[in-house]
């Protein structure tokens, strides 16, 4: 391993670690493209029932690139028992990448248990990919074909390179088979033209071999890239959902904290104008008792007045 891989899949290894994310299944991702399979122990590590979905999403597909043979028995438990539908389809996603037949029992219950014809037709594809084209996984599909049709254009392109994958796969057992044969025969003839011929085309079939592989990693990367940007693009509409409920919060936030600010005013308006009140009752108050009081006088002198006027005329009478 070059120096610059090494560095470069340590720098990895450490995003996963990112408390982003969005930086964590990126960096998964990109370990099962490189086929860094120093990565699968802490990539199984991280698949923690309590993390994003996406985020764990990201690691079950990367061990399924990686052909994570170490983590079976974790997806076939997380086929079995997680509650989000898409996360069990990344499970059944990995373990048919990693060709494990352990899963088989597991992915026919989990189609037999869906109705949902989207979710039946991933889980066909992934059971197909395990037990080929006499299973029941590829008759379901057939049956979806045939009855209804498949729903959009991506299941149309994936059922294709199903066939193509499962065509190959059988060309190659085929070959491997005659292979064999042809190997026996060569062991058992002695030096001879024939056994000469037998070596010739016992080249030729290694050669159709190993074209056969080549053709099936190709279906592979497609497939694998097929995947990638469907899984890019739910993604993307998880992001744009996310986003959108954070601009929705804080329009709501922003809009409260106006109204907040609209009521400080009119509150502070309120009590302006109490506290003019207040004074002018205050002031008026204070003006009522000074006439009050200055009537309270004037009313005293009326009496002494009057007093006066009664004694004067006392006074008259009596003289």
């Amino acid at each position: 391993m070059s120096e610059e891989r090494k560095k470069w899949i340590q720098n990895l290894l450490e995003d996963l670690d990112s408390d982003l994310w969005q930086v964590s299944a990126e960096a998964a991702q990109m370990l099962g493209e490189m086929e860094a399979k120093e990565a699968i122990p802490q990539l199984i590590r991280k698949l923690l029932p309590d993390s994003d979905d996406l985020y764990q999403g990201s690691i079950i597909l990367a061990l399924g690139m990686l052909r994570a043979k170490e983590a079976i028995h974790l997806l076939i438990e997380i086929l079995e028992k997680n509650p989000n539908i898409d996360i069990r389809e990344a499970a059944a996603c990995a373990l048919s990448e990693i060709k494990a037949i352990e899963a088989i029992e597991p992915l026919k219950k989990a189609l037999l248990s869906r109705k949902n014809e989207s979710h039946r037709f991933q889980f066909a594809v992934n059971l197909a990919r395990l037990e080929g084209k006499e299973g029941i996984g590829y008759k379901s599909l057939l049956e979806i074909k045939n009855s209804k049709g498949f729903r959009n254009y991506t299941q149309k392109q994936e059922f294709e390179m199903l066939n193509l994958e499962l065509n190959l796969e059988q060309k190659t057992k085929n070959v491997k088979d005659e292979l064999v044969a042809t190997t026996e025969v060569i062991r058992s003839q002695p030096e001879s033209n024939e056994k000469k011929e037998s070596l010739e085309k016992l080249l030729v079939l290694d050669k159709t071999i190993n074209e056969l592989v080549k053709a099936t990693e190709q279906g592979r990367s497609e497939r694998e890239a097929l995947r990638k940007e469907f899984f890019n693009t739910q993604r993307s509409i998880e992001d744009t959902f996310r986003k959108r409920d954070y601009l929705e919060v804080k329009g709501h936030r922003e809009t409260l904290q106006s109204q907040i600010n609209d009521l400080k005013k009119e509150t502070s308006y309120i009590r302006k104008r109490a506290d003019e009140k207040i004074t002018i009752k205050d002031e008026f108050s204070g003006a009522w008792k000074t006439i009050s009081f200055i009537a309270l006088i004037l009313g005293g002198l009326g009496s002494i007045v009057s007093i006066v006027l009664i004694i004067l005329k006392i006074i008259e009478v009596t003289r």
